[in-house]
């Protein structure tokens, strides 16, 4: 399952070489939300796939989607967080309140 490593190996390359724009922390953010909502569409396409078409195999790489789609929500919130609220708790709280659909 390294293939879902490689939307992160990605992101760093491009940080290496300087391909992420003119706005790198944006361009890293939009990516890691990019990725999150699309594992976590994946990791809910098995059941479906199982119960309509009676395809058993998807169901074993369920967990596995899941757990990455969580790690990349992770990364998405810690990137936010740390780089680029720079742990600014009302800064943070201040941009929650005026939007609402972070939350």
């Amino acid at each position: 399952m390294g293939v879902l490593l490689l939307p992160l190996a990605k992101i760093g390359w491009d940080a290496f070489q300087g391909g992420l724009g003119g706005n790198p922390i944006e361009a890293v953010q939009n990516r890691l939300g990019f990725w999150t909502i699309t594992l976590l569409a994946l990791a809910l396409v098995p059941t479906p796939a199982s119960e309509l078409i009676g395809l058993r195999w998807p169901q074993r790489l369920r967990r596995v989607l899941g757990v990455t789609a969580f790690a990349y929500a992770l990364l998405h919130f810690l990137f936010y967080v740390g780089v680029d609220k720079f742990f600014d708790w009302h800064t943070i709280s201040q941009d929650l309140t005026k939007r609402p659909f972070l939350m």
